[in-house]
Formats: C-alpha cells, structure tokens, sequence
C-alpha cells in the first residue's frame, strides 16, 4: 500500500467504526490493491520480505484475493512462478489452508484450461504446481497425474507431449533427489516405453525427439547432479523448511471458495480481525506494529535528504539510457530485411527491462512511415510471443497512443490499429486490452482509430472470429465500452455508428441489445412473470 502506514485501531476510528458496511467494504478493497501490488513486485531477492508484508495483512481473510493475484500475475509473467511458489511456499508454513486453496484453484484451473484446449494457460498451470512441488507444498502425486494425463490421453497430440516434457523438465531434478524409486518407475520407464512403442500409442517423430532429448538431459544431469542445486541458493531455504506438504488428485472434486473473492459483510468482524492479530504476532512477533511505524518514520527522514539528490541523477542516467536503447532499436530495423531477423537482434542486443522503450520505438518507427509496412506487426507479433513483459509493454503503448490520438494524424492512427489488430488476430497480446475503447466518446480521433482497428479484425481474422470472440463471456465485461449496455436511445446510436462506420458484426451485437432493451420497455414486467 502506498503512503503512510495507519494502524488498523485508527483507521477504524477514524471511519466510524468496523460495523458500518462502508468501514469493511474499504478495508477488502485495500486488500484487493495490496496483494495486487505485491505479486507485480515480487522478485528472486525480495520474496521474504514480500512474504512478511503479506502476513501484515489479513491473509485469512483475504486468501482468495492472494490466490487470484498470484494466479493472474503468473499467467501474464511464467518466468517468475518459482518466486510466486516460493511465496506461497512460506504463506503454507504458517497457514496450510492458503496452500491448499492455491492447490485447488490451480487443479480447477487446469481441467478448465485443458478442456478448453489452452495449451499455454495449461503449461503455466503445470510449472506452478511443478514449482509447488519442488517447494513441498504438494506431493508428488498431483505431479505425476498431470504429465500421466498428458501422456497416456487416448487422444493425445504433441501438445501434449510438450507439455508433459516441460512438467518433467521442472520437476525431475527434485524428484531424482526426494523419491527416485516413483520417479524411475512412473517417469523414466513409462517415456521409455512410450518411444518403443509401435501401436496406437506410437509418438510422432517431433514428439519421440521431444522424449529423447528429456531423457539425455536426465542422464547429465544425473552425472552432475551432485555439483549443481536444483533450486537457486536465494529460495534453497524456503523450499527446506519445515511445512505442510498437501494431497491433491487431478480428478477430485473441490470447492474454488469463489465467495472469498467478493465483498461480503462480516458481523464478527471485529472479532475475526482479533483472532488474526493473535496469529500475525506468533509469526512476526509482539511488537510487529511498532517496529514497522519506527522503520517508516525512518525512513521519512532519510528520503527528505537524498530524494532529491537521487530523482536528478536518476533523471539524467534514464534519459541517456533510453536515448541510447531508441537508438539502437531504430538503427536494428533499419538495417535488418526481415521481422525475425529484426526481433533476433533486439533480443540479443536490448538489455532486459525496456521492453516499454522498445514497443514504444517500434510503435513510432512504423508511424513513420508513408505506407503500413507489415513488418512492424509481423517483428510485435514475434517479441510478444516470446515474453509477457513485451505484451504488457505493446498494450501499454496502443494505450497510450489511443488515449493521444488527436495528436495523430489519420495515416498514423491507420498504422497504430494495423498494429493491433495483427496482435490481436495472432492471439500475441490479450483481447481484454480492448477494454480502453469506448464507442459513445466525443472525441473524434478515437472513434477514427475504433474504426480502423475493427474494420482491419473484421477483414482480416473474418466475421466469424469476431463473432466467435464477441460470445466468449469471460471478455463480456471487457468490451462494455464497445458493446455498452445503455437506454435504448444510446444503444440505437451505438448501432448507427457501427453501420456508418461498416463494422456489421458489433453493429448486429447492438442490434440484439437494442431490440432487448425495446422488449423490456414495452413488457417490463414479462422478465418478473417468467
């Protein structure tokens, strides 16, 4: 949380008391930020103190909100899950019951995912338990149920083949150490098996090289096993400590506990908060509130005399940085004849962290241009692929340039929707990045670039697509600003200006809406009677 800390007795007081439904309804929401806050700051070097500043807060009570911040973050940034297990690797020590909400969110999570066959939401699924597992918060059961179910599917394809090779790739080192009787008899000798096999069970040629090259880093690792760790130094004593290691299976039945991510009103709320403060101080100590209030009020004093000195070094050093990186991105796709050969280079050369000034140039670069080159989108659409933090940084800048759009002209705002539209149709950036768009705008520019952007997904992915995505509930709440629900008089609006703009596939969206909102006006009490 940002500010200063205030400690629960006085935000109480001065609130007017934990009774009143307004009190408690701040205090879930201020939950919701902080653990929203904490799992985007978390890192290899500071996942302890992260941990004690989620102790701080009500985490039983706020235990979905922790689950589902984790579980979000970690689908947009896979490359941190062995810090977001190690979280919740010391959360479990304390209070097993967050554990094991994680474990069944996660096990729901992927049956979910499977069946609907997203295979990259599966594989984040699979590292998370796979890291779980390395931190003792599950057994390995769970483990070996989902590289089996991925295996032995009577329709497996080599999706999941790649996925059960990327589980064992996260697990085998620790298991090899903790349980190498189950790990040579339900992993080794079943993918041997599997590439002997000469049935119906036969792999592809692409999956047996897949196996085969898991099964050759087995065996080097086995040779060296002794000299490298299987878990880096800074999370070794996280995943050695003390804790309650869980039994889930892949095929039971459990509850997600989805109500402990919504608001509800407590009437012992007072007692519910003193019950944690007993639990927060046998893990952080008697005097936790003290210590915390000394080292921000230290900390106040110490900013007052460098805050200043530091923002105008950091200013200047950041401004060279980024100057130097726009540089070398823009000199890159100048020289290069190719989109791969374009984002090859930009990888190898462009330090990690700025992938925000390297969407930005590349975004730019194509502005420029007298005629939509497409292979701006083509070179976005290869570095999204290989990073959540470059499709963070592409949304953000798309963002940002609609939010401008008066300041661009109409062949850059054409370039700009080109550009999104191509990222959107190849599933490289997420379609909730359409939540920003608001039709019923006054702004003229905007409208333009809703214009182009749909226009270019209706011609390009097709009708069908759109209409396809348009269905998808989980996006419903996403697209309120191009499929508001209104009165019926900015709902017809909204359908003459998608057929003005000839966009027929959001214009028939509206359309039903508006013939619904006719309906309920002339019958409003037919929706009570049925």
């Amino acid at each position: 949380m940002s500010g200063r800390y205030v400690p629960p007795q006085r935000r109480r007081v001065e609130s007017g008391g934990s009774g009143k439904d307004a009190f408690q309804r701040e205090m879930f929401s201020a939950l919701k930020r902080t653990f929203t806050g904490l799992a985007n700051k978390i890192s290899v070097n500071n996942v302890q103190n992260v941990a004690v500043e989620v102790f701080r807060e009500n985490v039983v009570r706020g235990r979905g909100l922790f689950c589902d911040a984790l579980l979000r973050t970690q689908q947009f940034d896979p490359d941190l899950t062995q810090v977001f297990a190690a979280l919740v690797a010391i959360v479990n020590r304390k209070l097993p019951s967050v554990g094991l909400l994680m474990l069944k969110r996660l096990v729901l999570n992927w049956r979910q995912r499977y069946r609907r066959r997203d295979w990259n939401g599966v594989r984040n699924v699979n590292m998370f338990v796979g890291h779980l597992y390395c931190m003792n918060v599950c057994s390995e059961d769970i483990v070996l149920e989902i590289i089996i179910a991925h295996l032995m599917n009577p329709s497996r394809t080599d999706d999941d083949v790649d996925l059960a090779i990327a589980t064992i790739g996260v697990v085998f080192r620790t298991m090899m150490v903790r349980s190498p009787v189950e790990f040579r008899t339900n992993l080794l000798e079943p993918l041997r098996e599997l590439l002997l096999a000469d049935d119906n069970q036969k792999l592809s040629s692409r999956a047996s090289t897949v196996v085969e090259g898991a099964l050759q880093n087995i065996r080097e690792w086995e040779k060296q096993r002794h000299a490298k760790k299987a878990i880096p130094e800074e999370l070794m004593q996280i995943a050695d400590g003390m804790t309650t290691t869980h039994d889930v299976g892949l095929n039971e039945e459990y509850d997600d506990e989805r109500p402990l991510n919504e608001f509800i009103f407590d009437d012992k709320f007072d007692e519910h908060e003193a019950e944690y403060d007993q639990i927060r101080k046998s893990i952080l100590g008697e005097h936790w509130e003290e210590e915390l209030l000394a080292v921000v009020e230290e900390g106040d004093e110490s900013e007052e005399t460098t805050v200043h000195a530091g923002k105008e070094a950091n200013s200047i050093v950041s401004q060279e940085q980024e100057r130097s990186i726009k540089e070398q991105v823009y000199l890159i796709i100048r020289s290069s004849v190719r989109a791969d050969e374009m984002a090859h280079k930009i990888l190898r050369c462009v330090p990690n962290g700025n992938e925000n000034i390297t969407s930005t140039m590349i975004v730019e670069s194509c502005c420029q241009e007298q005629t939509y080159k497409k292979a701006y989108a083509l070179l976005s659409e290869r570095l999204c692929k290989t990073s959540a933090s470059f499709q963070m940084s592409f949304i953000a800048t798309f963002h940002a340039k609609y939010a401008s759009a008066a300041q661009l002209s109409e062949r850059q705002i054409d370039h700009v929707a080109g550009m999104w539209a191509h990222l959107l149709r190849t599933d490289s950036i997420r379609w909730n990045s359409l939540a920003v768009l608001q039709l019923l705008t006054n702004e003229a520019s905007c409208r333009l670039m809703i214009q182009a952007l749909l226009r270019t997904l209706e011609r390009d992915a097709g009708a069908s697509m759109i209409t396809k995505k348009l269905l998808e509930p989980e996006l419903s709440t996403h697209l309120r600003g191009l499929l508001p629900e209104s009165d019926a008089s900015n709902l017809q609006l909204c359908v003459d200006l998608y057929e003005a703009m000839g966009i027929q596939t959001f214009a028939a969206k509206m359309r039903l809406k508006f013939q619904d909102a006719l309906d309920k006006n002339s019958n409003p009490h037919k929706r009570s009677r049925e």
